[in-house]
């Protein structure tokens, strides 16, 4: 379907957000599912399965937006930060740094910012060894 009708394979893919196959199936290299993916990456319930998706598609934008959103819970935006560690890129770690370095952020949030950050360093640091090899 996603090849076929792109369009109609994003309208489906808001409603295939619990299912992480048939969500993979519709989103992945579609940009009419981007948007499905980004509003489950606001909702707790939904980011086991679209975080992945997010992750693989570089999609540092919606992450960081959700990770600074305060009206957030916090468990959604610590969801968020995880993804950010998992891309691991430079920028990626600023947008971890936004949240860490805020101070009208709670406490606890804001250390396991940093955590995320240096889980982004080692991991950007090991990918960079391994292409070296």
């Amino acid at each position: 379907l996603a090849n076929l009708d792109s369009a109609r394979a994003g309208r489906l893919a808001s409603i295939a957000e619990d299912d992480r196959r048939s969500l993979d199936r519709l989103a992945r290299g579609n940009p009419a599912a981007e948007d499905a993916l980004r509003a489950a990456a606001r909702r707790i319930h939904a980011q086991g399965v679209a975080l992945p998706l997010l992750v693989l598609a570089g999609d540092l934008d919606s992450l960081a937006t959700t990770a600074a959103d305060k009206t957030l819970p916090e468990a959604t935006r610590l969801g968020a930060i995880e993804a950010l560690s998992q891309i691991a890129t430079p920028a990626a770690e600023e947008a971890i740094v936004v949240v860490a370095k805020d101070p009208d952020e709670d406490d606890a949030l804001r250390k396991a910012a940093w955590r995320a950050r240096r889980r982004a360093a080692r991991t950007r640091d090991r990918r960079a060894e391994e292409g070296r090899r």
